[in-house]
Parts: structure tokens; C-alpha cells; sequence
């Protein structure tokens, strides 16, 4: 499985339409959907920044999302489409800016274990 993650600044005035619009059953959820059986889902989840100054504070909030894929090949595949990259442009213009973190996946246990050094010493 692939983990997508990309990390979202949203204007406190449009958060909550971004948070209903990539939620199950949300407009951009919805239209994610009939693209690729090969896209799983999507989490997203927001920064709690209670722990900073005020001053620190803006007037933006972060989230970040999650797509879950079934494959690299998948996630490339889709990707091409013009369709999906204009879903994916319209989720990005919902919100002030946007980074992506990049494409992730767990190692497998045979490569974890030929890589030297992962083992922890005490």
C-alpha cells in the first residue's frame, strides 16, 4: 500500500468547507471515488496548535491529508489521468497553499531485514 501526504494551509474561513468537501461522502471525496479502484481512501487531519504562543498563531489552519492507494504503479497510473489532476488542482485551490510531503510505503519485512543496522542495541 501507498501513503500520499500533503500538508495543507486553509484560511480559517474555508476550513470547514474543506474539511465536508475531502470527507466520506464530501463533494471532492465523492468525485475521488469514480476515478480509480485503485485509490483507497483519503485521512485527513488537522494540527492541534494549542500548544503554540498566540503570537505564533495565524489566521490558517493545517491539515493534512493522506491518500491511501493500492500500489505505486497505481498512484502513477492515475495520476496521468487529466481528470484526477484537475481533482487534485481543485483540492489544492481550496486552501491557501500546499506541500506534498511525498509518496510513502511501509518496507517489507524481507527488505527491513537485509538493510544493516535496523536492528536496536541497548
Amino acid at each position: 500500500m501507498l501513503h500520499v501526504l500533503t500538508l495543507f494551509s486553509v484560511s480559517e474561513e474555508s476550513a470547514a468547507f474543506f474539511t465536508q468537501s475531502i470527507r466520506r461522502g464530501g463533494d471532492w471525496h465523492t468525485h475521488a471515488c469514480q476515478f480509480s479502484p485503485d485509490w483507497i481512501a483519503t485521512d485527513l487531519l488537522e494540527h492541534l496548535d494549542c500548544s503554540m504562543p498566540f503570537f505564533l498563531k495565524s489566521c490558517s489552519r493545517l491539515f493534512l491529508t493522506i491518500d491511501f492507494w493500492s500500489s505505486h504503479e497505481a498512484h502513477l497510473g492515475t495520476n496521468r489521468s487529466p481528470e484526477f489532476r484537475a481533482l487534485l488542482l481543485k483540492r489544492r485551490r481550496m486552501a491557501t497553499s500546499a506541500f506534498e510531503l511525498g509518496a510513502f510505503q511501509t518496507p517489507t519485512a524481507i527488505e527491513a531485514r537485509k538493510k544493516p543496522g535496523n536492528h536496536f542495541r541497548f
